[in-house]
């Protein structure tokens, strides 16, 4: 089976669409919205959600008892990784 997904940037976010099938035949699109809240990190925020709707699309989020997964985090100003 195959999967797609447009990611559409927007002035206030991100919009993710892709298509479901509900019955056998029967599908629909969906829109899911990412809004970038009004903060001095709401774009990177955002962007953060936006990349966790990917991976969970795609089935790439894993479960905390894999071996290995796909995290998604910051740096700060010192170049540590930080998760918020």
């Amino acid at each position: 089976m195959a999967y797609e997904l447009n990611v559409k940037k927007v002035e206030n976010g991100f919009i993710l669409k892709y298509d479901e099938e509900l019955d056998e035949g029967t599908k629909i699109t969906t829109e899911h919205i990412v809004e970038e809240d009004d903060t001095e990190f709401g774009e990177l925020e955002s962007g953060k959600r936006m990349l966790w709707h990917v991976l969970e699309h795609f089935c790439l989020s894993g479960s905390k008892h894999d071996s290995k997964r796909i995290v998604i985090c910051y740096r700060n100003e010192d170049g540590e990784l930080v998760d918020e």
